[in-house]
């Protein structure tokens, strides 16, 4: 099996020929494959973007200053830890080695357009029981006037333009310090028209009387609505319309659902990969060289 930098033979689960950057894993063998974890491990064909490097402060040895490189070998996921006390002895000081997995990504979305979607709920205007023919018409009636208003509104958005922001977001502790690695898109998105998706629905206690039927066979002739019926145990008199059926006489509800789907255009703003101490702040883009952190 060929990867990016050697081979493997999976025979034996092993490389045969040596790993690149052995020398930064001496406790590693050069020929080892998934650090010799092949059930729950990939293998890693470089890391992560940044590495982290903590360094120790010569005039004050036993402090350290966390620094933030970018390293085009290492890819997501996986950062390089080093702590480097070798700098301020004439013998004997180490450098020690670490890799820490970042924890599992997760996605954050912002802005976007307005989902719409509108309700209506009919309501007797008098006494009397309606005859299906006059309920059609009282509803729709009434009905029209507030989704008049409502398409108003989604017409005024025809051509406006919003900004979404999307967060690819993975967070690690290093040193005592808990760093983000986020990948955030922005898009811009113009509105080019909508589309209504109006649905009646019926509520009655009897969904089969003869009534029933009828009102359902005049709504859908009389609108390009979806026309659905829902039997129910009970219908609270206070909110019921009245009609003339001897197998409802608590009445029924009537109520309109609209849906509002969209047609846009997207068109990505910006695109960027970047590193954030979340206790400081500093952040580091993918491509810088280095920042210095605060002192610990």
């Amino acid at each position: 099996m060929n990867y990016t930098f050697r081979m493997h033979d999976p025979r034996v689960g092993r490389f045969f020929a040596i790993d690149p950057l052995f020398r930064e894993y001496p406790w590693n063998s050069p020929y080892a494959f998934s650090e010799n974890r092949v059930i729950d491990a990939v293998e890693l064909e470089g890391l992560e973007s940044f590495r982290v490097i903590r360094k120790q402060d010569c005039n004050s040895p036993q402090k350290f200053i966390t620094q933030v490189v970018f390293d085009p070998d290492i890819k997501f996921g996986v950062i390089k830890a080093t702590t480097d006390k070798s700098q301020c002895v004439n013998f004997g000081g180490t450098t020690t080695y670490e890799q820490k997995i970042f924890g599992k990504s997760g996605s954050v979305e912002t802005g976007g357009l307005p989902e719409g979607g509108f309700n209506f709920s009919f309501r007797s205007q008098g006494s009397d029981k309606y005859q299906p023919d006059d309920l059609v018409t009282d509803f729709l009636t009434q009905s029209n006037i507030p989704v008049s208003q409502h398409t108003k509104e989604l017409d005024a958005l025809i051509g406006t333009t919003t900004t979404s922001t999307r967060l690819s977001k993975a967070s690690l502790n290093v040193f005592g310090e808990k760093f983000a690695k986020i990948k955030e898109d922005k898009t811009k998105t113009t509105v080019i028209e909508y589309t209504l998706v109006p649905k009646i629905t019926i509520e009655a206690v009897d969904i089969n009387s003869s009534y029933i039927k009828d009102l359902y066979s005049k709504l859908k002739q009389s609108t390009n609505s979806l026309v659905e019926l829902k039997a129910v145990s009970d219908i609270d008199y206070k909110s019921s319309v009245k009609v003339q059926d001897i197998n409802n006489p608590q009445g029924i509800k009537m109520k309109l659902e609209i849906k509002t789907e969209w047609k846009s255009k997207d068109e990505n703003i910006s695109s960027r990969t970047y590193i954030k101490n979340i206790s400081t702040g500093e952040e580091i883009e993918e491509g810088d060289k280095e920042t210095t952190l605060p002192t610990d």
